[in-house]
């Protein structure tokens, strides 16, 4: 309410003589009226989200048509998520299209109504095909929505006309998830081309290099490769479009039924899509989601493993190859199926012998470890793979602070081989035990020795 009116309103006191300082004060307070744009104005400026507000509500009591007003407190509002207050005053505002967007916006952000915000915006669209800011609305909450075929149409019809970089990022962001990344790739090349500097851009352009070297890569290599699918899909992963990497793993996987690399790959694509979490990949996928692949050649290697094992499944040197792959790797559920698998086709096998103890010291299985070095050390196996057995049991004895065994089994290692390994895990032993000197003995014999 304008002050003027306010005071004029006042009931007439008998004693005349208030009436100077009530003119006065009149005249003060119009005074203050007449500055308030510029302190609407000094609030913006330092983002004083709840001083513009009283300040706005002010100007309003006096100017309540003041449309441009009425839209500038409806988003400082919205900004405060004081939606019911939103919704309140946007009733009074004339736009539209104004009035559709803010409609929309409390009902995603406060009913988490997502469903009826784009019921709003699919309405105003189709009133009004020239209202941009409303489509361009509705083009975010349709990705909100993951919606992406509807909303490249819309980006389509808003790009028709003059190019706009961020509209065009937009689109390639939705068409790499509709799994058209070659059109992505074109679009983030025409948004380049036209805001160069552009910080955004910026951002995702190390996400849009990964898809380049991706394609090219398939497109150089994968029909050459010995399981085109499973390459494409390890592609399609590291390029960040992992609904395509779950369809080509699982073409590789009908292929190959038993590939690991397989189950890894689906297993990753379908957590990068939020299909399956981590227990869900190891019950499923016998698969450790946190691990494998990251080696340098990890992929090359076990695609090269998998193509020998396919072509020969009963070939122990490959599966052998792919069980040192996957201990390696830490993905120890697939392993201990090539393990298991190997021991029951030669149990007495020096090779077996030694994943299986390499397989339960990494899972921290010491009886299981030990009764596997235990048969190996009695094998034909040689003299370096019977001391580094041992020691492998060892270490993982001294890690349970199983001190005694540790000594035990280290002194093993040595009398098979000695090594500069095995003599600095028995002066550790001595150490545990306070035995500095013959800590310090088994230091020095460690230093003579080779590494």
């Amino acid at each position: 309410m304008n002050p003027l009116v306010s005071l004029a309103r006042l009931p007439k006191h008998p004693d005349m003589k208030f009436a100077p300082a009530l003119v006065a004060l009149g005249v003060c307070l119009s005074t203050l009226q007449a500055g308030l744009p510029e302190q609407v104005e000094e609030a913006r400026a330092a983002s004083d989200t709840h001083a513009e507000i009283e300040l706005l509500r002010r100007w309003l009591d006096a100017n309540p048509d003041d449309q441009g007003a009425l839209q500038r407190l409806t988003s400082l509002w919205l900004t405060a998520s004081d939606f019911d207050m939103a919704e309140k005053t946007v009733g009074v505002v004339t736009d539209p299209g104004f009035g559709a967007r803010t409609r929309a916006e409390i009902l995603l952000r406060r009913d988490d109504n997502l469903k009826d915000a784009l019921a709003v915006l699919r309405e105003r669209s189709n009133a009004a095909p020239k209202d941009r800011d409303s489509r361009i609305l509705l083009a975010d909450y349709l990705r909100r929505g993951s919606l992406f075929t509807e909303q490249i149409v819309v980006l389509d019809s808003l790009l028709a006309g003059e190019p706009d970089a961020n509209l065009l990022l937009d689109r390639a962001g939705a068409k790499l998830v509709a799994g058209q990344p070659e059109k992505a790739l074109a679009d983030f090349r025409r948004a380049a081309s036209i805001a160069p500097e552009d910080e955004r851009l910026a951002r995702e352009r190390a996400g849009y290099e990964r898809v380049e070297r991706a394609l090219n890569e398939i497109s150089d290599g994968s029909e050459s490769a010995a399981s085109p699918a499973l390459f494409r899909a390890y592609w399609f992963l590291y390029a960040g479009l992992p609904s395509a990497a779950v369809e080509e793993s699982r073409a590789g996987r009908e292929a190959w039924p038993d590939s690991a690399l397989g189950k890894i790959l689906e297993a990753r694509a379908l957590a990068s899509i939020g299909k399956i979490d981590a227990t869900k990949a190891r019950d499923e996928f016998r698969v450790e989601l946190s691990t494998g692949l990251e080696s340098p050649g990890a992929f090359s290697d076990l695609l090269a493993i998998e193509a020998n094992l396919e072509s020969n499944r009963a070939d122990a040197t490959a599966r052998s190859a792919r069980a040192g792959w996957l201990i390696k790797e830490r993905q120890y559920l697939l392993a201990s199926g090539d393990v298991e698998e190997l021991l029951q086709a030669s149990p007495k096998s020096a090779s077996s012998l030694q994943l299986a103890v390499s397989l339960n010291r990494r899972l921290g299985n010491l009886s299981s470890a030990m009764a596997f070095a235990n048969l190996l050390e009695k094998s034909k196996a040689s003299q370096s793979t019977r001391s580094g057995a041992l020691r492998e049991v060892a270490e993982l004895a001294l890690e349970q602070s199983n001190v005694p065994l540790a000594m035990e089994l280290a002194t093993r290692s040595l009398n098979a081989q000695p090594s500069r390994a095995g003599w600095t895990l028995k002066a550790a032993c001595h150490e545990r035990l306070g035995q500095q000197a013959e800590a310090a003995e088994a230091k020095s014999k460690a230093e003579k020795e080779k590494r």
